[in-house]
């Protein structure tokens, strides 16, 4: 939750700059003109924000995702079953094999 409030105020930041530096690149004379801007600015703001934010947290669901499957532990049995798998697709022998499942059972 942190983290989005820091990106929305990133995001309001970007808009308040622009509007306030286009709003300085006009004269006096073109007030209308400077608040159609702002308001503009303000509006592609309002749009943007909602859908970059949405894009973060869609990123930042996926990398926690990755990093609960990276840290969720592996059994014992599901090693020696990849292993076996391996075996019997003979890609490793049998005594490569036995030297993991000796490694995995402790023995």
């Amino acid at each position: 939750m942190k983290n989005n409030k820091i990106f929305q105020g990133i995001i309001f930041g970007i808009g308040m700059a622009l509007t306030f530096f286009i709003m300085t690149l006009y004269s006096e004379k073109d007030i209308i003109l400077r608040i159609s801007v702002g308001v503009g600015i303000g509006i592609v703001t309002g749009i943007a924000f909602p859908l970059l934010l949405e894009y973060y947290n869609d990123k930042l669901e996926k990398k926690n995702q990755i990093l609960k499957q990276i840290k969720s532990p592996v059994s014992g049995a599901d090693e020696l079953a990849k292993f076996k798998k391996l075996l019997d697709e003979g890609v490793i022998t049998k005594d490569e094999f036995d030297e993991k499942k000796k490694q995995i059972l402790g023995n």
